[in-house]
């Protein structure tokens, strides 16, 4: 299978999920962030899918490489199946740092919790609170098409080390 079909194949999986709105928001994720697109095939087919965005947590103590699942989604005919558990899995194992998300709907936070995830509060001011920031190919889709952060809503992360976060702010927010 070559990374076109696959590439074809995660637009698809996005599309079910999120709709088609913001066609041009969609193009710049898959134009700059497709090399951190994780998938899982059945019968040579992608039918689940997240985004692992490079980024790192930075407080006035530290500064913490960490991983935004962005973008997870599976077709609708292959859910219930695993596939998410083993993707979160595989980014888990992957990062040293820090993984979070912020769930598409409040009623995806019990599955998270299950596969080890715990909750925080997004923070609207980045002066205050530990912040995401963008690297790499996030950054530019960030600088692209990211707006300041603002609000509140939920978000979930999961650490390796003995890391407790209550709050946590974004420079950027793709919502």
């Amino acid at each position: 299978m070559t990374e076109n079909k696959s590439l074809s194949e995660c637009k698809e999986i996005y599309r079910e999920a999120f709709g088609d709105g913001e066609p041009d928001f969609k193009n710049a994720l898959f134009d700059t962030c497709f090399t951190y697109c994780n998938y899982l095939k059945d019968r040579e087919k992608a039918v689940s899918m997240l985004f692992a965005l490079p980024c790192e947590i930075v407080s006035e103590q530290k500064k913490i490489a960490g991983v935004y699942v962005y973008a997870a989604a599976t077709l609708k005919a292959f859910r219930k199946r695993g596939y998410m558990s083993a993707l979160l899995e595989k980014v888990k194992a992957d990062t040293d740092g820090i993984v979070f998300l912020r769930p598409a709907d409040e009623n995806l936070i019990k599955f998270y919790e299950k596969c080890g995830f715990k909750k925080a509060e997004a923070a609207p001011n980045i002066k205050d609170y530990p912040c995401v920031l963008p690297r790499d190919g996030y950054l530019k889709l960030a600088k692209l098409c990211g707006e300041e952060s603002g609000g509140k809503f939920c978000v979930l992360y999961y650490a390796k080390a003995d890391i407790k976060i209550e709050k946590l702010s974004f420079a950027y927010s793709m919502e």
